[in-house]
């Protein structure tokens, strides 16, 4: 069955962030913030600092699917019930509620969307194949390209830390990697190398 490069992305997020909320929906009309009553003051605001919100849909003034605005500053709320961002580059001159969105914590978007580009190419041994829009679709199974994408991904995450925090880590991407692997040869498709020796630079 045929999938899209949103819901790859978004269970690709799942994975990286388990315990961390990826996805949302404005709940007021702003000006440069962005403002959504699920994140709560429970969790801690600097884990949101530095990571991009991706818009996935059209919303007037200037707001497109696709925009990609980092958040640089964090506030709660007038009540102190939920935090705010406030976000740049300025990519609308004001945002609505009810747009849909994703949180991407500490890799870029097209970082990610790069990389299932390079799994679906490394998987089929096919140019052609590149998803180039979040509605695009491919063939593959969906959670074959998690997996490999996840593998890629989670080793991009354990550069730069710790000793034992990056073995755990490499540790999961070796358990995605066997996986997809596994995946392609269900589905048909013969594996050229381990997907260990596509790039993790970041």
């Amino acid at each position: 069955m045929a999938t899209t490069r949103k819901a790859i992305r978004q269970d690709i997020l799942k994975r990286l962030y388990p315990s961390l909320v990826v996805t949302g929906t404005t709940t007021a009309n702003t000006g440069q913030t962005v403002e959504d009553t699920q994140h709560t003051l429970d969790v801690p605001k600097e884990l949101f600092m530095g990571g991009w919100i991706y818009i996935l849909e059209d919303g007037g003034f200037g707001l497109a699917t696709g925009d990609t605005t980092r958040i640089i500053d964090v506030n709660s709320d007038s009540g102190g019930t939920y935090w705010i961002f406030s976000v740049k580059p300025q990519v609308w001159t004001s945002i609505v509620s009810g747009i849909d969105y994703e949180i991407h914590y500490i890799l870029h978007p097209e970082d990610i969307n790069d990389v299932i580009n390079d799994i679906i190419r490394f998987g089929t041994r096919s140019t052609l194949s590149s998803l180039t829009s979040d509605t695009d679709e491919t063939v593959l199974e969906r959670d074959v390209l998690v997996n490999g994408a996840t593998a890629i991904l989670k080793r991009r995450l354990a550069v730069g830390k710790g000793k034992f925090e990056s073995a755990h880590v490499n540790e999961e991407a070796q358990y995605y990697e066997d996986k997809y692997l596994s995946g392609l040869v269900r589905q048909g498709y013969e594996p050229m190398r381990q997907v260990r020796n596509i790039s993790v630079s970041n």
